[in-house]
């Protein structure tokens, strides 16, 4: 599995296609905030709860490691461009 964040890795319609003794997954750990954090501020991610989810789906093998080199390469390339949407710029 490759997700771009861990709510959409953890979805019920994504776990239901993994099995844990073949399913890896390359996952960006980096919380994004979602609509509903626009909304509510104090929107709750359930980070814990997620990651439990993805770690009893997923293989042992699976790691963040790969989706963190990855984050940080896109953050490299589209740092002006994510800076400059958020108003940062």
């Amino acid at each position: 599995m490759i997700a771009a964040d861990e709510v959409v890795a953890a979805a019920k319609e994504t776990i239901t296609l993994c099995e844990s003794s073949r399913t890896v997954g390359v996952i960006n750990s980096h919380i994004i905030p979602t609509a509903d954090f626009i909304l509510n501020r104090d929107f709750d991610f359930q980070s814990r709860k997620v990651n439990h989810v993805l770690e009893t789906a997923l293989r042992k093998e699976s790691s963040s490691r790969l989706a963190n080199f990855c984050r940080g390469c896109a953050q490299g390339i589209f740092r002006s461009t994510a800076a400059l949407i958020a108003g940062l710029e």
